[in-house]
Order: C-alpha cells, then sequence, then structure tokens
C-alpha cells in the first residue's frame, strides 16, 4: 500500500509537529477568549477584532482608554504588524495579560517561547500560556498541550497533556482535534486507538483542516480504523495536497508510482514530487528514477504543473 509504505519514511506528522506553537502568534486574535477583567465579558475571536476595529479611530488617535486591555491588546497588535515594533508590542501585551485578559495571555506567552520582543523565557512562556488555558481559550489549551507534551518549559507529560487537548477539541477547535486524533493514532498519553482517530480527523477535516484531511484520507485509503474504501481516500489525499500538505504530495506521488489506488502517471508522480519540494526545501531522491523515465516534454509539463500546483497552495 503507497500510503502504509510511505509511513516509514514519509510518515504523517507525529505530535510534536502539531504541537508548535508558532501558528498562534501568526493571527492577530485567538479564536476564543474569557477573559477575567470585569469590563469584558467572554468573547470570541470575531468580536474581539470587532472591538479593535469598532475603536480603531481613537486607538490610532491614542485617545482610546488605556487601562482597558482590549486597549492594550489591540496597541500590541498595531506596534507588531503596523509598527514592526515587537518590544513595544511585548509591553503592551503585558499590560493587557497582568489584566487576566486571556487572548494576551495566550500571545504573551508565545512571545516567550519564541523570543519574540522579548528574551526567550519558555518557563515564562508557559505560565501565561497556562493561565490563558485556564480561563478556557481553546488555543492556549492547544498549545498548553504542546508545551506538555514535547517537555518546552517543563518536563514532558503526555498524559497531562491529554486533558488539555481534550478541551480545545471539545470546544470545536480545530488544530486541538487533529492534534488529539494523533495522540489516538500513536497511542502517545492516551490508548491508542485507531477508530477514535479516525472520528477526530473527520472533525477537524469538517472545517477544512489540512493536515486532518490528509490523515482521515490516508487512514480510509489503508482501512486503519475505518473501512478501506480507496477512491475515497484518494479524493481526501489530493485535496489536502492541493492545500500544500508535504505529506499528502508524497503520498500522491507514490500512488502514481505504484499504481496502487490510481492507474500508474510518471507524469503526475514527478509533478507531486516537485510541488512537494517546494515545501520540504528539497527534492525526494524517488523522484530521480521517475524522471528518468521520462521525456523531457513530460519533464517540462510536470515542472509546469506542479509550479500551477504551488501557486495554488499560496493563495490559500
Amino acid at each position: 500500500m503507497p500510503f502504509s509504505n510511505a509511513a516509514k519514511t514519509i510518515k504523517m506528522a507525529s505530535m510534536g509537529d502539531h504541537m508548535k506553537i508558532l501558528a498562534m502568534l501568526a493571527a492577530p486574535l485567538l479564536l476564543a477568549a474569557n477573559p477575567a477583567h470585569a469590563a469584558a465579558p467572554a468573547e470570541t475571536s470575531a468580536q474581539a477584532d470587532a472591538w479593535c476595529v469598532a475603536h480603531l479611530q481613537p486607538l490610532l488617535a491614542g485617545t482610546a482608554d488605556a487601562k482597558n486591555p482590549h486597549t492594550q491588546f489591540c496597541q500590541a497588535i498595531m506596534s507588531h504588524s503596523r509598527d514592526h515594533d515587537d518590544a513595544a508590542a511585548a509591553v503592551h501585551m503585558r499590560k493587557a495579560a497582568e489584566a487576566g485578559y486571556a487572548p494576551a495571555q495566550a500571545m504573551l506567552g508565545g512571545f516567550y517561547e519564541t523570543g519574540r520582543g522579548v528574551a526567550r523565557n519558555p518557563s515564562e512562556g508557559l505560565k501565561w500560556i497556562k493561565a490563558a488555558a485556564e480561563q478556557g481559550l481553546p488555543n492556549a489549551q492547544y498549545a498548553y498541550a504542546g508545551l506538555l507534551m514535547t517537555g518546552i518549559g517543563t518536563p514532558a507529560d503526555p498524559q497531562a497533556a491529554i486533558p488539555w487537548l481534550r478541551k480545545s477539541s471539545d470546544a470545536g477547535y480545530a488544530e486541538g482535534q487533529s492534534a488529539l486524533a494523533t495522540a489516538y493514532r500513536e497511542g502517545r498519553g492516551v490508548t491508542r486507538d485507531e477508530e477514535a482517530a479516525v472520528r477526530l480527523y473527520r472533525l477537524a477535516a469538517a472545517q477544512d483542516h489540512p493536515y486532518a484531511t490528509f490523515a482521515l484520507g490516508a487512514m480510509t485509503f489503508n482501512g486503519q480504523g475505518t473501512a478501506e474504501d480507496k477512491p475515497a481516500g484518494l479524493v481526501l489525499v489530493d485535496k489536502a495536497a492541493r492545500r500544500g500538505v508535504a505529506e499528502a504530495q508524497l503520498a500522491l506521488a507514490a500512488v502514481y508510482v505504484t499504481g496502487v489506488g490510481a492507474p500508474r502517471d510518471d507524469v503526475a508522480a514527478l509533478t507531486w514530487y516537485e510541488a512537494a519540494a517546494d515545501g520540504q526545501g528539497s527534492r525526494d531522491p524517488a523522484a530521480d528514477a521517475v524522471e528518468r523515465r521520462l521525456t523531457p516534454a513530460q519533464v517540462a509539463k510536470a515542472r509546469s504543473d506542479a509550479k500551477a500546483i504551488i501557486a495554488q497552495t499560496k493563495t490559500k
């Protein structure tokens, strides 16, 4: 089976890969908040975003209430994204975090984990991310679980990470659902259960989570935790590949090389090897043998198709 064989060399993301918190820093606002500040009711990220937009003029003019943690949080975002001043962003973020504002606590924790605007301090980052997680922020619960799982800022404790992943998953957070699925698939911190993994990957895939879509497709293709259905599995893997998931792209290449699950097609195989190389930084050595079987015109077509796929993934 191409996916089964590929798992030894093109394995699905490990739990450590799943638990990176850098993605949390890429977005200015988090998925959900439950701030302790009396003036700030529980809110979703959309509501937090709307607050910043609604108060944009006073924020820009410097007349917004500086004592309001919302103000400090939004000013931190502006310092980072508009002024490119992470040190100033960290100052504002700390004021909001110390006032009990959960999104700011999570973001400040991320700053300390990565050394953005402050000296890197994983233990301090852990403290702030945990504070946000305890307030019910799904993104922070996922990130805190990642720190426990991988032992960043604290001794590794996969079993302690699972309840936090479950909280994040139960809140509907796709990253949490996908990571908990991976824990069940690997048996890390929890008893191995492929059926549970499939259920959770399906929930995350329903939210268009790229990696969960691939994992669900691979498990469906192989009949792991669910009935084997190669056509349905291949559709999901193809969808994930077109979202830029390198594991999915390499798995498709293996399918087209072996002809298991789809007709053999060396041009399509080389296309997916080339597309995966863009994300991985180097081309899989297996692509060399495929390329030698093709004419120059076929190689040119494969590379042209790969460029189109790469361009498509960067617009999503």
